[in-house]
């Protein structure tokens, strides 16, 4: 679409108006040659008409003002670039620690555009980044940052540091997650280990001792889904569940320690007084040598297994956190043709917070649209795909040229009400 103005003086003198596309040579200022031999006819003060874009090209409108055949000189727009999503680079990761820590990122993308419009350095706008867990960027520990300072050391790679409140805390896999935006609005998120989480020599990531876990809900009951099922691990298995931060259950908490064998064990629910939040970061390691005996200690008992499950629907609280601690005495571990030494453990879990709620809905919008009933329409090639009219009154379209994406999809429209 492309739409121009004229003061109702000259409407009667020029009642023709001839439209045409441009597009520029590449890398070339001010050198523009038509798309196709078509001029289309407007009286309206705008214009629709679907055509094919390409990537990396820059088009432009040119409209003559006419009477007839009589027209005066083209007047043309400044030009819009069509961009699609940004490339995915390659992306490493030095990890300092230094009072916290700091990530050196280097992104490094596989070849640049012979056309300058479309380089690096010109078409990205902003980078961000998140801490994650080891799924990309399904499960976000930080909210998105602007990422500042982006040095240039190449057409094709760019660094940058981000410096950390504290030490990241590796008994899991952390990634760091990269999100690039272009300077049409279009993003791509890559994510990165900040630490190789498959190495084994040595190995990086060193996971807890005991690690929270939860089990299956009692039933489906929307009214009785708080209440959580026992969990339970076979003697000498593997558990591959990743440590809980948060349990949806107000009846049970459970742990393991699948990786000892002293099969004699001392261990404690305690709760937390002090209200502390989840974190990446690293935190002071409990060791409470007699858990019985801690003043915050609800529940304790012996056990010969490597997990427990703590019933107890009259203890816990919403929002409150919970830890598991241990403790096992020396002991020495005898085996078909050998005997093992065992060391005496004292380790808690790093805590489980009771969530008993689900978050409260919030609100979508289109840009500043924040009053108005509306929904957002895209244009796959030449097929339009509406969301659901039901709940939207009746609005009016305005295409928005420094928002085109190229390649399937060719246009975003915003849609909004008068």
């Amino acid at each position: 679409m492309a739409h121009w103005t004229i003061s109702n003086a000259y409407k009667h003198m020029y009642p023709d108006i001839k439209w045409t596309l441009q597009m520029r040579q590449k890398n070339k200022e001010d050198i523009w040659h038509n798309v196709g031999n078509k001029n289309f006819l407007s009286n309206s003060g705008r214009i629709f008409q679907p055509v094919p874009l390409n990537y990396c090209k820059t088009y432009r409108s040119s409209v003559r003002f006419c009477s007839g055949e009589v027209c005066f000189q083209p007047i043309v727009s400044n030009g819009v670039t069509v961009l699609s999503e940004p490339d995915m680079p390659h992306i490493d990761i030095l990890h300092k620690t230094m009072q916290g820590s700091q990530l050196d990122v280097s992104l490094t993308y596989k070849s640049n555009t012979e056309d300058k419009v479309c380089s690096v350095e010109s078409t990205i706008d902003q980078y961000m980044w998140s801490i994650t867990d080891n799924k990309h960027n399904s499960h976000l520990f930080t909210k998105w940052s602007k990422v500042n300072n982006v040095q240039r050391i190449s057409e094709t790679t760019f660094q940058f540091s981000i410096n950390l409140d504290g030490e990241v805390d590796f008994s899991e896999c952390r990634r760091l997650a990269v999100r690039i935006f272009n300077k049409a609005g279009l993003s791509t998120i890559i994510s990165s280990d900040i630490k190789n989480c498959s190495a084994v020599d040595p190995v990086l990531i060193i996971p807890a001792i005991v690690i929270d876990a939860i089990g299956q809900p009692l039933n489906n009951d929307p009214n009785t889904n708080e209440l959580g099922t026992s969990i339970s691990l076979d003697q000498n298995a593997v558990w591959s569940k990743p440590d809980v931060d948060y349990t949806p259950y107000k009846n049970i908490i459970s742990a393991v320690w699948p990786t000892l064998r002293h099969r004699n064990y001392t261990w404690g629910l305690l709760e937390d007084q002090a209200l502390s939040i989840v974190t990446h970061f690293t935190r002071p390691k409990m060791t409470i040598r007699d858990p019985c005996s801690h003043p915050d200690v609800i529940q304790c008992g012996q056990t010969e297994k490597e997990y427990i499950n703590v019933l107890n629907p009259n203890i816990l609280k919403h929002g409150r956190r919970y830890y598991i601690c241990i403790r096992a005495d020396a002991a020495v571990a005898g085996y078909e043709k050998w005997t093992e030494d065992l060391e005496e453990v004292n380790a808690c879990s790093d805590g489980v917070t009771v969530d008993l709620t689900p978050p409260n809905g919030g609100r979508v919008w289109v840009e500043n649209l924040k009053d108005f009933k509306y929904q957002v329409i895209f244009l796959y090639k030449y097929c339009r795909i509406p969301l659901s009219r039901s709940q939207y009154t009746r609005t009016h379209i305005r295409f928005d040229m420094s928002f085109i994406p190229c390649n399937s999809l060719l246009a975003r429209l915003i849609v909004f009400r008068n």
